[in-house]
């Protein structure tokens, strides 16, 4: 999705044209099974703790693409309307869905990506929002009516929820489910999935909640300012902490298509599961937390025996 979901961005404020060099001696950055007891990682805070707990649930991510967006200062230091760190004015939630994807499972499985192109009707994809996802107005034109696809999107969800008691994760929860939401009500034939859909989201995960933030900076001992600072990591900034190169290319290289970032919100969630019992398991690098190869039968067994301790 766009820029809602890069750190202490709100949409419309463009990233920069021009990609600043690294630094020639930038510092060596921590992998998550790199962290060991010590004076670095720390034991979650109780609010984090019971937020991020969910190594052992189904989760479904979830991520949109939008059609266009305003420019706006935001709304920092707000709750939402789903009790999460909000970024959002009520203009911002009038974008409409031109992307939806969705990735969900077991821990331990590989996870069911699915990524649906929404065909556009009394709205039109802009310019700036093509540079930025890479979705045109031409191309959506293949895609199918947002019913469909929030009817598609609506069962797996309650399969999930309610028939594998699992949850639903999203970077950004307020602008994303805000919007689905929104998109929701518009549609008579699915009757009152919006309100369903509110109290699903409600019980989410938000991996943008700055106190998680905070606690993943500290974990790498890195300085989070005083405590009324703010600390809203990007999505990008998360995975490169949590997850091992090869688990994240391939969805980085994705990054801003619904699809493959549904599928990164599901693994940032269970690795921040595991991180937050880092010294007491085996390192994170090491247990296959989130999607061991189905005909690797030890590593399925190991991981298996790992979330049992969950």
């Amino acid at each position: 999705m766009p820029a809602a979901k890069e750190a202490n961005t709100q949409r419309g404020f463009k990233r920069s044209a021009c990609a600043q060099p690294a630094a020639l001696h930038a510092p060596k950055i921590p992998k998550a099974a790199e962290i060991r007891e010590g004076p670095a990682w720390s034991k979650p805070p109780e609010a984090v703790a019971s937020h991020i707990d969910c190594g052992g649930q189904w989760l479904i991510g979830i991520d949109i693409e939008t059609h266009h967006w305003e420019i706006s200062r935001g709304n920092k230091l707000s709750i939402g309307q789903f009790g999460f760190y909000n970024l959002c004015t009520p203009r911002d939630l009038e974008s409409r869905i031109c992307q939806l994807g969705w990735a969900y499972g077991p821990p331990g499985r590989r996870a069911t990506v699915k990524e649906r192109l929404v065909r556009p009707v009394d709205f039109r994809i802009s310019e700036d929002a093509t540079n930025y996802h890479g979705i045109s107005h031409e191309q959506a034109q293949d895609g199918e009516p947002i019913a469909d696809v929030l009817a598609e999107f609506l069962g797996d969800l309650r399969y999930v929820v309610e028939e594998r008691g699992g949850r639903m994760v999203c970077h950004n929860m307020e602008f994303d489910c805000g919007i689905i939401k929104n998109e929701m009500d518009r549609c008579a034939s699915l009757g009152d999935a919006g309100a369903k859909f509110h109290s699903i989201a409600g019980a989410g995960f938000c991996t943008m909640d700055p106190r998680v933030g905070r606690w993943l900076k500290q974990c790498w001992g890195e300085d989070c300012g005083g405590a009324g600072t703010m600390n809203v990591l990007a999505l990008k900034a998360i995975a490169e902490k949590l997850l091992t190169e090869d688990e994240r290319g391939s969805l980085l290289e994705k990054h801003h298509t619904a699809g493959a970032d549904a599928h990164l919100h599901r693994k940032v969630a269970y690795a921040f599961a595991g991180l937050s019992r880092a010294p007491c398991r085996m390192p994170l690098g090491q247990h296959k937390l989130t999607e061991p190869d189905p005909s690797d039968e030890a590593a399925v067994r190991e991981c298996e025996e790992c979330h049992e301790r969950f």
